[in-house]
């Protein structure tokens, strides 16, 4: 009896996806441990009920751009978590969505082709308001019932004229109204609109018109925050390009005293304003005036938020470009709003802050910076911040990603410019070094052995690694990985000089600090910290990993003429392969790097355009490559073992370009992918590559991986829409499909690698498997697969 195989996704394990670079992308949910932000084109949902380990528990997925802003709805019971999830993205499109639900999105809403850029809410007692900014210069406002929150109408559309709005914010000034909301236009100026209800409650919708504009910044408003304090008043911040907060106070007039004041109307004119609106057929008067003006910062203000319980305590944290966050109080005897505390990095290659928000309670805070890194720290005392382990990953697509040989850890190289390292922690993973931070975008990637690999980028030079002592260290703390005899021979560290590009070594002395030579940074000088190897016991915050955790180079390759495009390792670790994108025959030409003597052994001539990808059979006889040209090299190993030869060239074998080869277990078959949609395996018979079957798949394939599970080949492919196909091979080389990965598993682009973790040598393992995907959308992602074998007779 054969076994038939059959699969089961079971978890997402990683992923790894950096925060959007927009000012509303990151928010807690109310009375929980869940936070969501925006990561390209999906909204990941982190759970941080571990404190040491956060992990992406939800992916939430069907954005065809990317996301810019995300927000909680409030939910219906006071003290419960919130359930429902608004995300906007710079197509127009708003989803809403119920994380409780097996179907999460209950409805989509959209006014037009311009990016969202802004977005608020407002719960009334038996519906919600929600206020969207456009880039086509409009706010529009669409409401829903409570109980029903998946049939939403459009209420109000509100044009700016030539401007348009940067943030927003709706808030009530009074508890029962009227109700308020307050843009930040491009004019610089805070624009205020109020509700009106010209008759009895219930009876006419209420519209928003406005009643003010206030002055004051010289820039453009990027954050509006409001609160309403238990005195009745309403406190609007807003933050700005021009590096202050300004606090305004709403407060009603009560009737008798608007007539009593009338005198002094001209005098308080420069300090009050008034506006009138009518509620419930009642003229109600407000007056507004500045309470305060907050200069702290050095630089643009993004984000603003009021902590939990600020109605009767007011806590204000601020966000900025300069790499600061401050927390505002006002000091309890003069009534003065101080800077209490200040967090963030000093010099350092960080960009500074992009947004900040409070956890659910008052001791953690949460904020994401220019690349999209997170940054999490929660109090032990008032004054006392500790930075937390937070999730994170790639802002630009991700171009390749290799396991070790042994499956300890896992590397993905990205146009980024990084590559960065995720090993086990506790039960996910989490970054915990970035080997190499390039100047140019990252290609490619090949384990040499254990410890060092070889990679390419956007360069015509091969760079090789090794890692530090430092990482040996730190993976044995984080995931309990022991390299013993391995790490005694490795350098300590690497530094990479300021406007370099090589990770030179360093010993251990040098990675001291030296109080003594130490320079001396001024206020506002960008200076760059030396970087000092250290070993981590936990996952590392990001100002660590940007130079505290790079790997010291080995050796670099020159002899391409343009950039690289493809890197293979021989499982021996003795032979490098590597290739250059190429519009003629001389540069495409496969180069075959000694790994002892770093020198090039062989040009190796076949195709007329790039190589796009190489491998290794698991025995080294074989060489394989696939190129632009459609055509596959198969290269044999020469009797002295030191090179390859051509043995042949197989034209036409796609329609298409062939993205992709991989070899099956124990080199049985060569399996290949196209944008044609096949799949097609080859057999090797004497020195010759033979058809032995075809499979279509419902999209482009750009990754295949292979993997050997209770006596059965199987394959992951990779598909262009970003989908994964789990496929099993037959003795005879046929292809059928078992599954293939749910929605919200999958990527929301084109994968650019599928890579199944190293496991135990012996085929009969029944493990349970784990895929390692990279793709285009900057997510990397490990999932957790159940393999189970039923006889069949």
């Amino acid at each position: 009896a054969e076994p038939n195989l059959s699969i089961q996704p079971d978890r997402l394990e990683l992923d790894a996806c950096a925060c959007s670079p927009t000012t509303g992308a990151l928010r807690w949910q109310p009375n929980g441990d869940l936070f969501a932000y925006c990561a390209n084109r999906t909204v990941n949902v982190v759970n941080t009920e571990n404190h040491s380990a956060p992990f992406v528990k939800q992916l939430l997925q069907g954005h065809a751009a990317r996301t810019n802003c995300v927000l909680w709805l409030d939910p219906l019971q006071p003290s419960t978590p919130s359930q429902h999830l608004v995300s906007c993205d710079s197509q127009g499109v708003l989803k809403v969505w119920n994380i409780a639900a097996e179907q999460t999105c209950i409805a989509t809403l959209k006014h037009d082709d311009s990016s969202i850029v802004a977005v608020t809410q407002l719960s009334l007692p038996d519906s919600v308001l929600l206020a969207v900014a456009t880039a086509g210069h409009a706010c529009i406002i669409y409401s829903a019932a409570r109980t029903n929150l998946s049939e939403w109408t459009t209420w109000q559309t509100i044009s700016f004229g030539k401007h348009y709005a940067l943030t927003l914010a709706l808030s009530s000034l009074q508890p029962q109204g009227p109700y308020m909301l307050a843009a930040g236009l491009t004019d610089c100026k805070l624009h205020v609109f109020v509700s009106t209800t010209a008759h009895e409650a219930g009876s006419a919708p209420l519209q928003f018109n406005q009643v003010d504009t206030l002055s004051g910044h010289d820039d453009w408003i990027r954050a509006l925050a409001p609160i309403q304090l238990a005195s009745g008043a309403t406190l609007l911040a807003s933050g700005s390009q021009d590096a202050f907060i300004r606090l305004w106070k709403f407060e009603h007039v009560p009737e008798g005293e608007d007539a009593k004041r009338e005198g002094f109307a001209a005098l308080l004119e420069t300090s009050e304003r008034k506006f009138t609106t009518i509620w419930n057929g009642n003229k109600v008067t407000f007056k507004v005036k500045l309470e305060s003006l907050l200069i702290g910062h050095e630089s643009n203000v993004y984000g603003l938020d009021w902590a939990p319980g600020s109605a009767t305590m007011p806590l204000l944290l601020s966000a900025s470009a300069d790499k600061t966050l401050l927390l505002w109080k006002p000091d309890e005897e003069s009534g003065v709003w101080i800077d209490d505390v200040r967090l963030g990095e000093v010099g350092g290659q960080t960009l500074g802050f992009f947004g900040a928000v409070f956890g659910s309670t008052r001791d953690c805070i949460l904020a994401h910076g220019y690349q999209g890194a997170l940054h999490m720290w929660r109090s032990v005392s008032e004054h006392d911040w500790h930075p937390q382990v937070v999730v994170g990953g790639h802002f630009a697509s991700v171009r390749d990603l290799a396991w070790s040989p042994s499956g300890s850890y896992l590397v993905s190289v990205s146009e980024d410019q990084t590559a960065r390292l995720y090993s086990p922690w506790q039960q996910s993973w989490a970054e915990i070094a970035r080997p190499q931070v390039h100047g140019h975008n990252m290609r490619c990637i090949a384990f040499l052995n254990e410890l060092a690999y070889v990679s390419g980028a956007d360069e015509k030079v091969v760079r090789a690694f090794q890692a530090p002592r430092t990482f040996a260290d730190s993976i044995k703390a984080i995931s309990n990985v022991d390299y013993g005899e391995l790490a005694a021979s490795l350098s300590y560290g690497a530094s990479v000089s300021a406007l370099g590009l090589t990770n030179k070594a360093v010993d251990e002395s040098a990675s001291t600090p030296r109080a003594a030579t130490a320079p001396s940074y001024r206020a506002g000088e960008d200076a760059v910290l030396p970087s000092i190897p250290a070993v981590s016991q936990v996952p590392p915050p990001e100002e660590h990993l940007l130079q505290n955790s790079l790997w010291p180079e080995l050796q670099k390759l020159y002899g391409h003429g343009y950039e690289l495009l493809a890197v293979a390792c021989n499982h021996a670790g003795t032979i490098v392969a590597t290739t250059c994108k190429a519009s003629q025959p001389q540069h495409a030409a496969i180069r075959l790097w000694n790994t002892t003597t770093w020198k090039e052994i062989a040009a190796v001539e076949a195709h007329k355009l790039s190589v796009v990808q190489l491998a290794f059979s698991h025995d080294d006889q074989y060489l394989i490559s696939v190129s632009r040209d459609r055509c596959i090299g198969l290269f044999e190993r020469a009797a002295d073992g030191t090179s390859y030869t051509l043995k042949q060239l197989l034209a036409k074998a796609h329609d298409r370009i062939i993205w992709t080869c991989v070899w099956s277990y124990q080199d049985a078959f060569l399996v290949t992918g196209s944008r044609d949609k096949m799949i097609k395996t080859w057999r090797i018979k004497d020195g010759q590559l033979h058809l032995a079957s075809s499979f279509k798949l419902s999209a482009a394939v750009t990754a295949l991986d292979s993997t050997y599970r209770h006596n059965q080949h199987l394959l992951a492919a990779g598909l262009e829409s970003g989908s994964v196909e789990l496929l099993q091979l037959a003795d005879g080389g046929d292809v059928s499909s078992l599954c293939s990965l749910p929605a919200t598993l999958a990527s929301a682009s084109s994968l650019s690698q599928v890579a199944f973790r190293p496991q135990a040598p012996d085929g009969d393992s029944d493990a349970d498997l784990q895929l390692a995907t990279a793709s285009t959308d900057h997510h990397v992602k490990v999932i957790g697969l159940k393999v189970f074998a039923s006889a069949v007779v």
